[in-house]
């Protein structure tokens, strides 16, 4: 399959934001999976940023931790972090 790039002039987070937006638009669940990785933690925190400015309805949001075989003490703390916010 053929890439096409495209000059734009929104920056990454901006185009991010508006992926979450439209994913909330429909008025169905939207299910987010949380490993407590930098990815993770991302676009939790992109996630709730929006629901803190009121862009996005929380109460359609599911975080579900993706538990992986090997995690570090830290990765436990920020996942433990993450779940009071959400």
């Amino acid at each position: 399959m053929a890439v096409r790039r495209l000059q734009s002039d929104i920056d990454v987070v901006t185009a991010a934001k508006s992926r979450i937006r439209n994913a909330f638009k429909n008025g169905v669940t939207v299910y987010m999976s949380f490993s407590g990785g930098k990815d993770s933690i991302v676009l939790a925190h992109l996630t709730y940023s929006l629901i803190c400015a009121g862009e996005i309805d929380p109460s359609l949001l599911v975080v579900q931790f993706v538990d992986e075989e090997a995690i570090f003490p830290c990765i436990e703390k920020s996942v433990k972090d993450w779940r009071k916010k959400f």
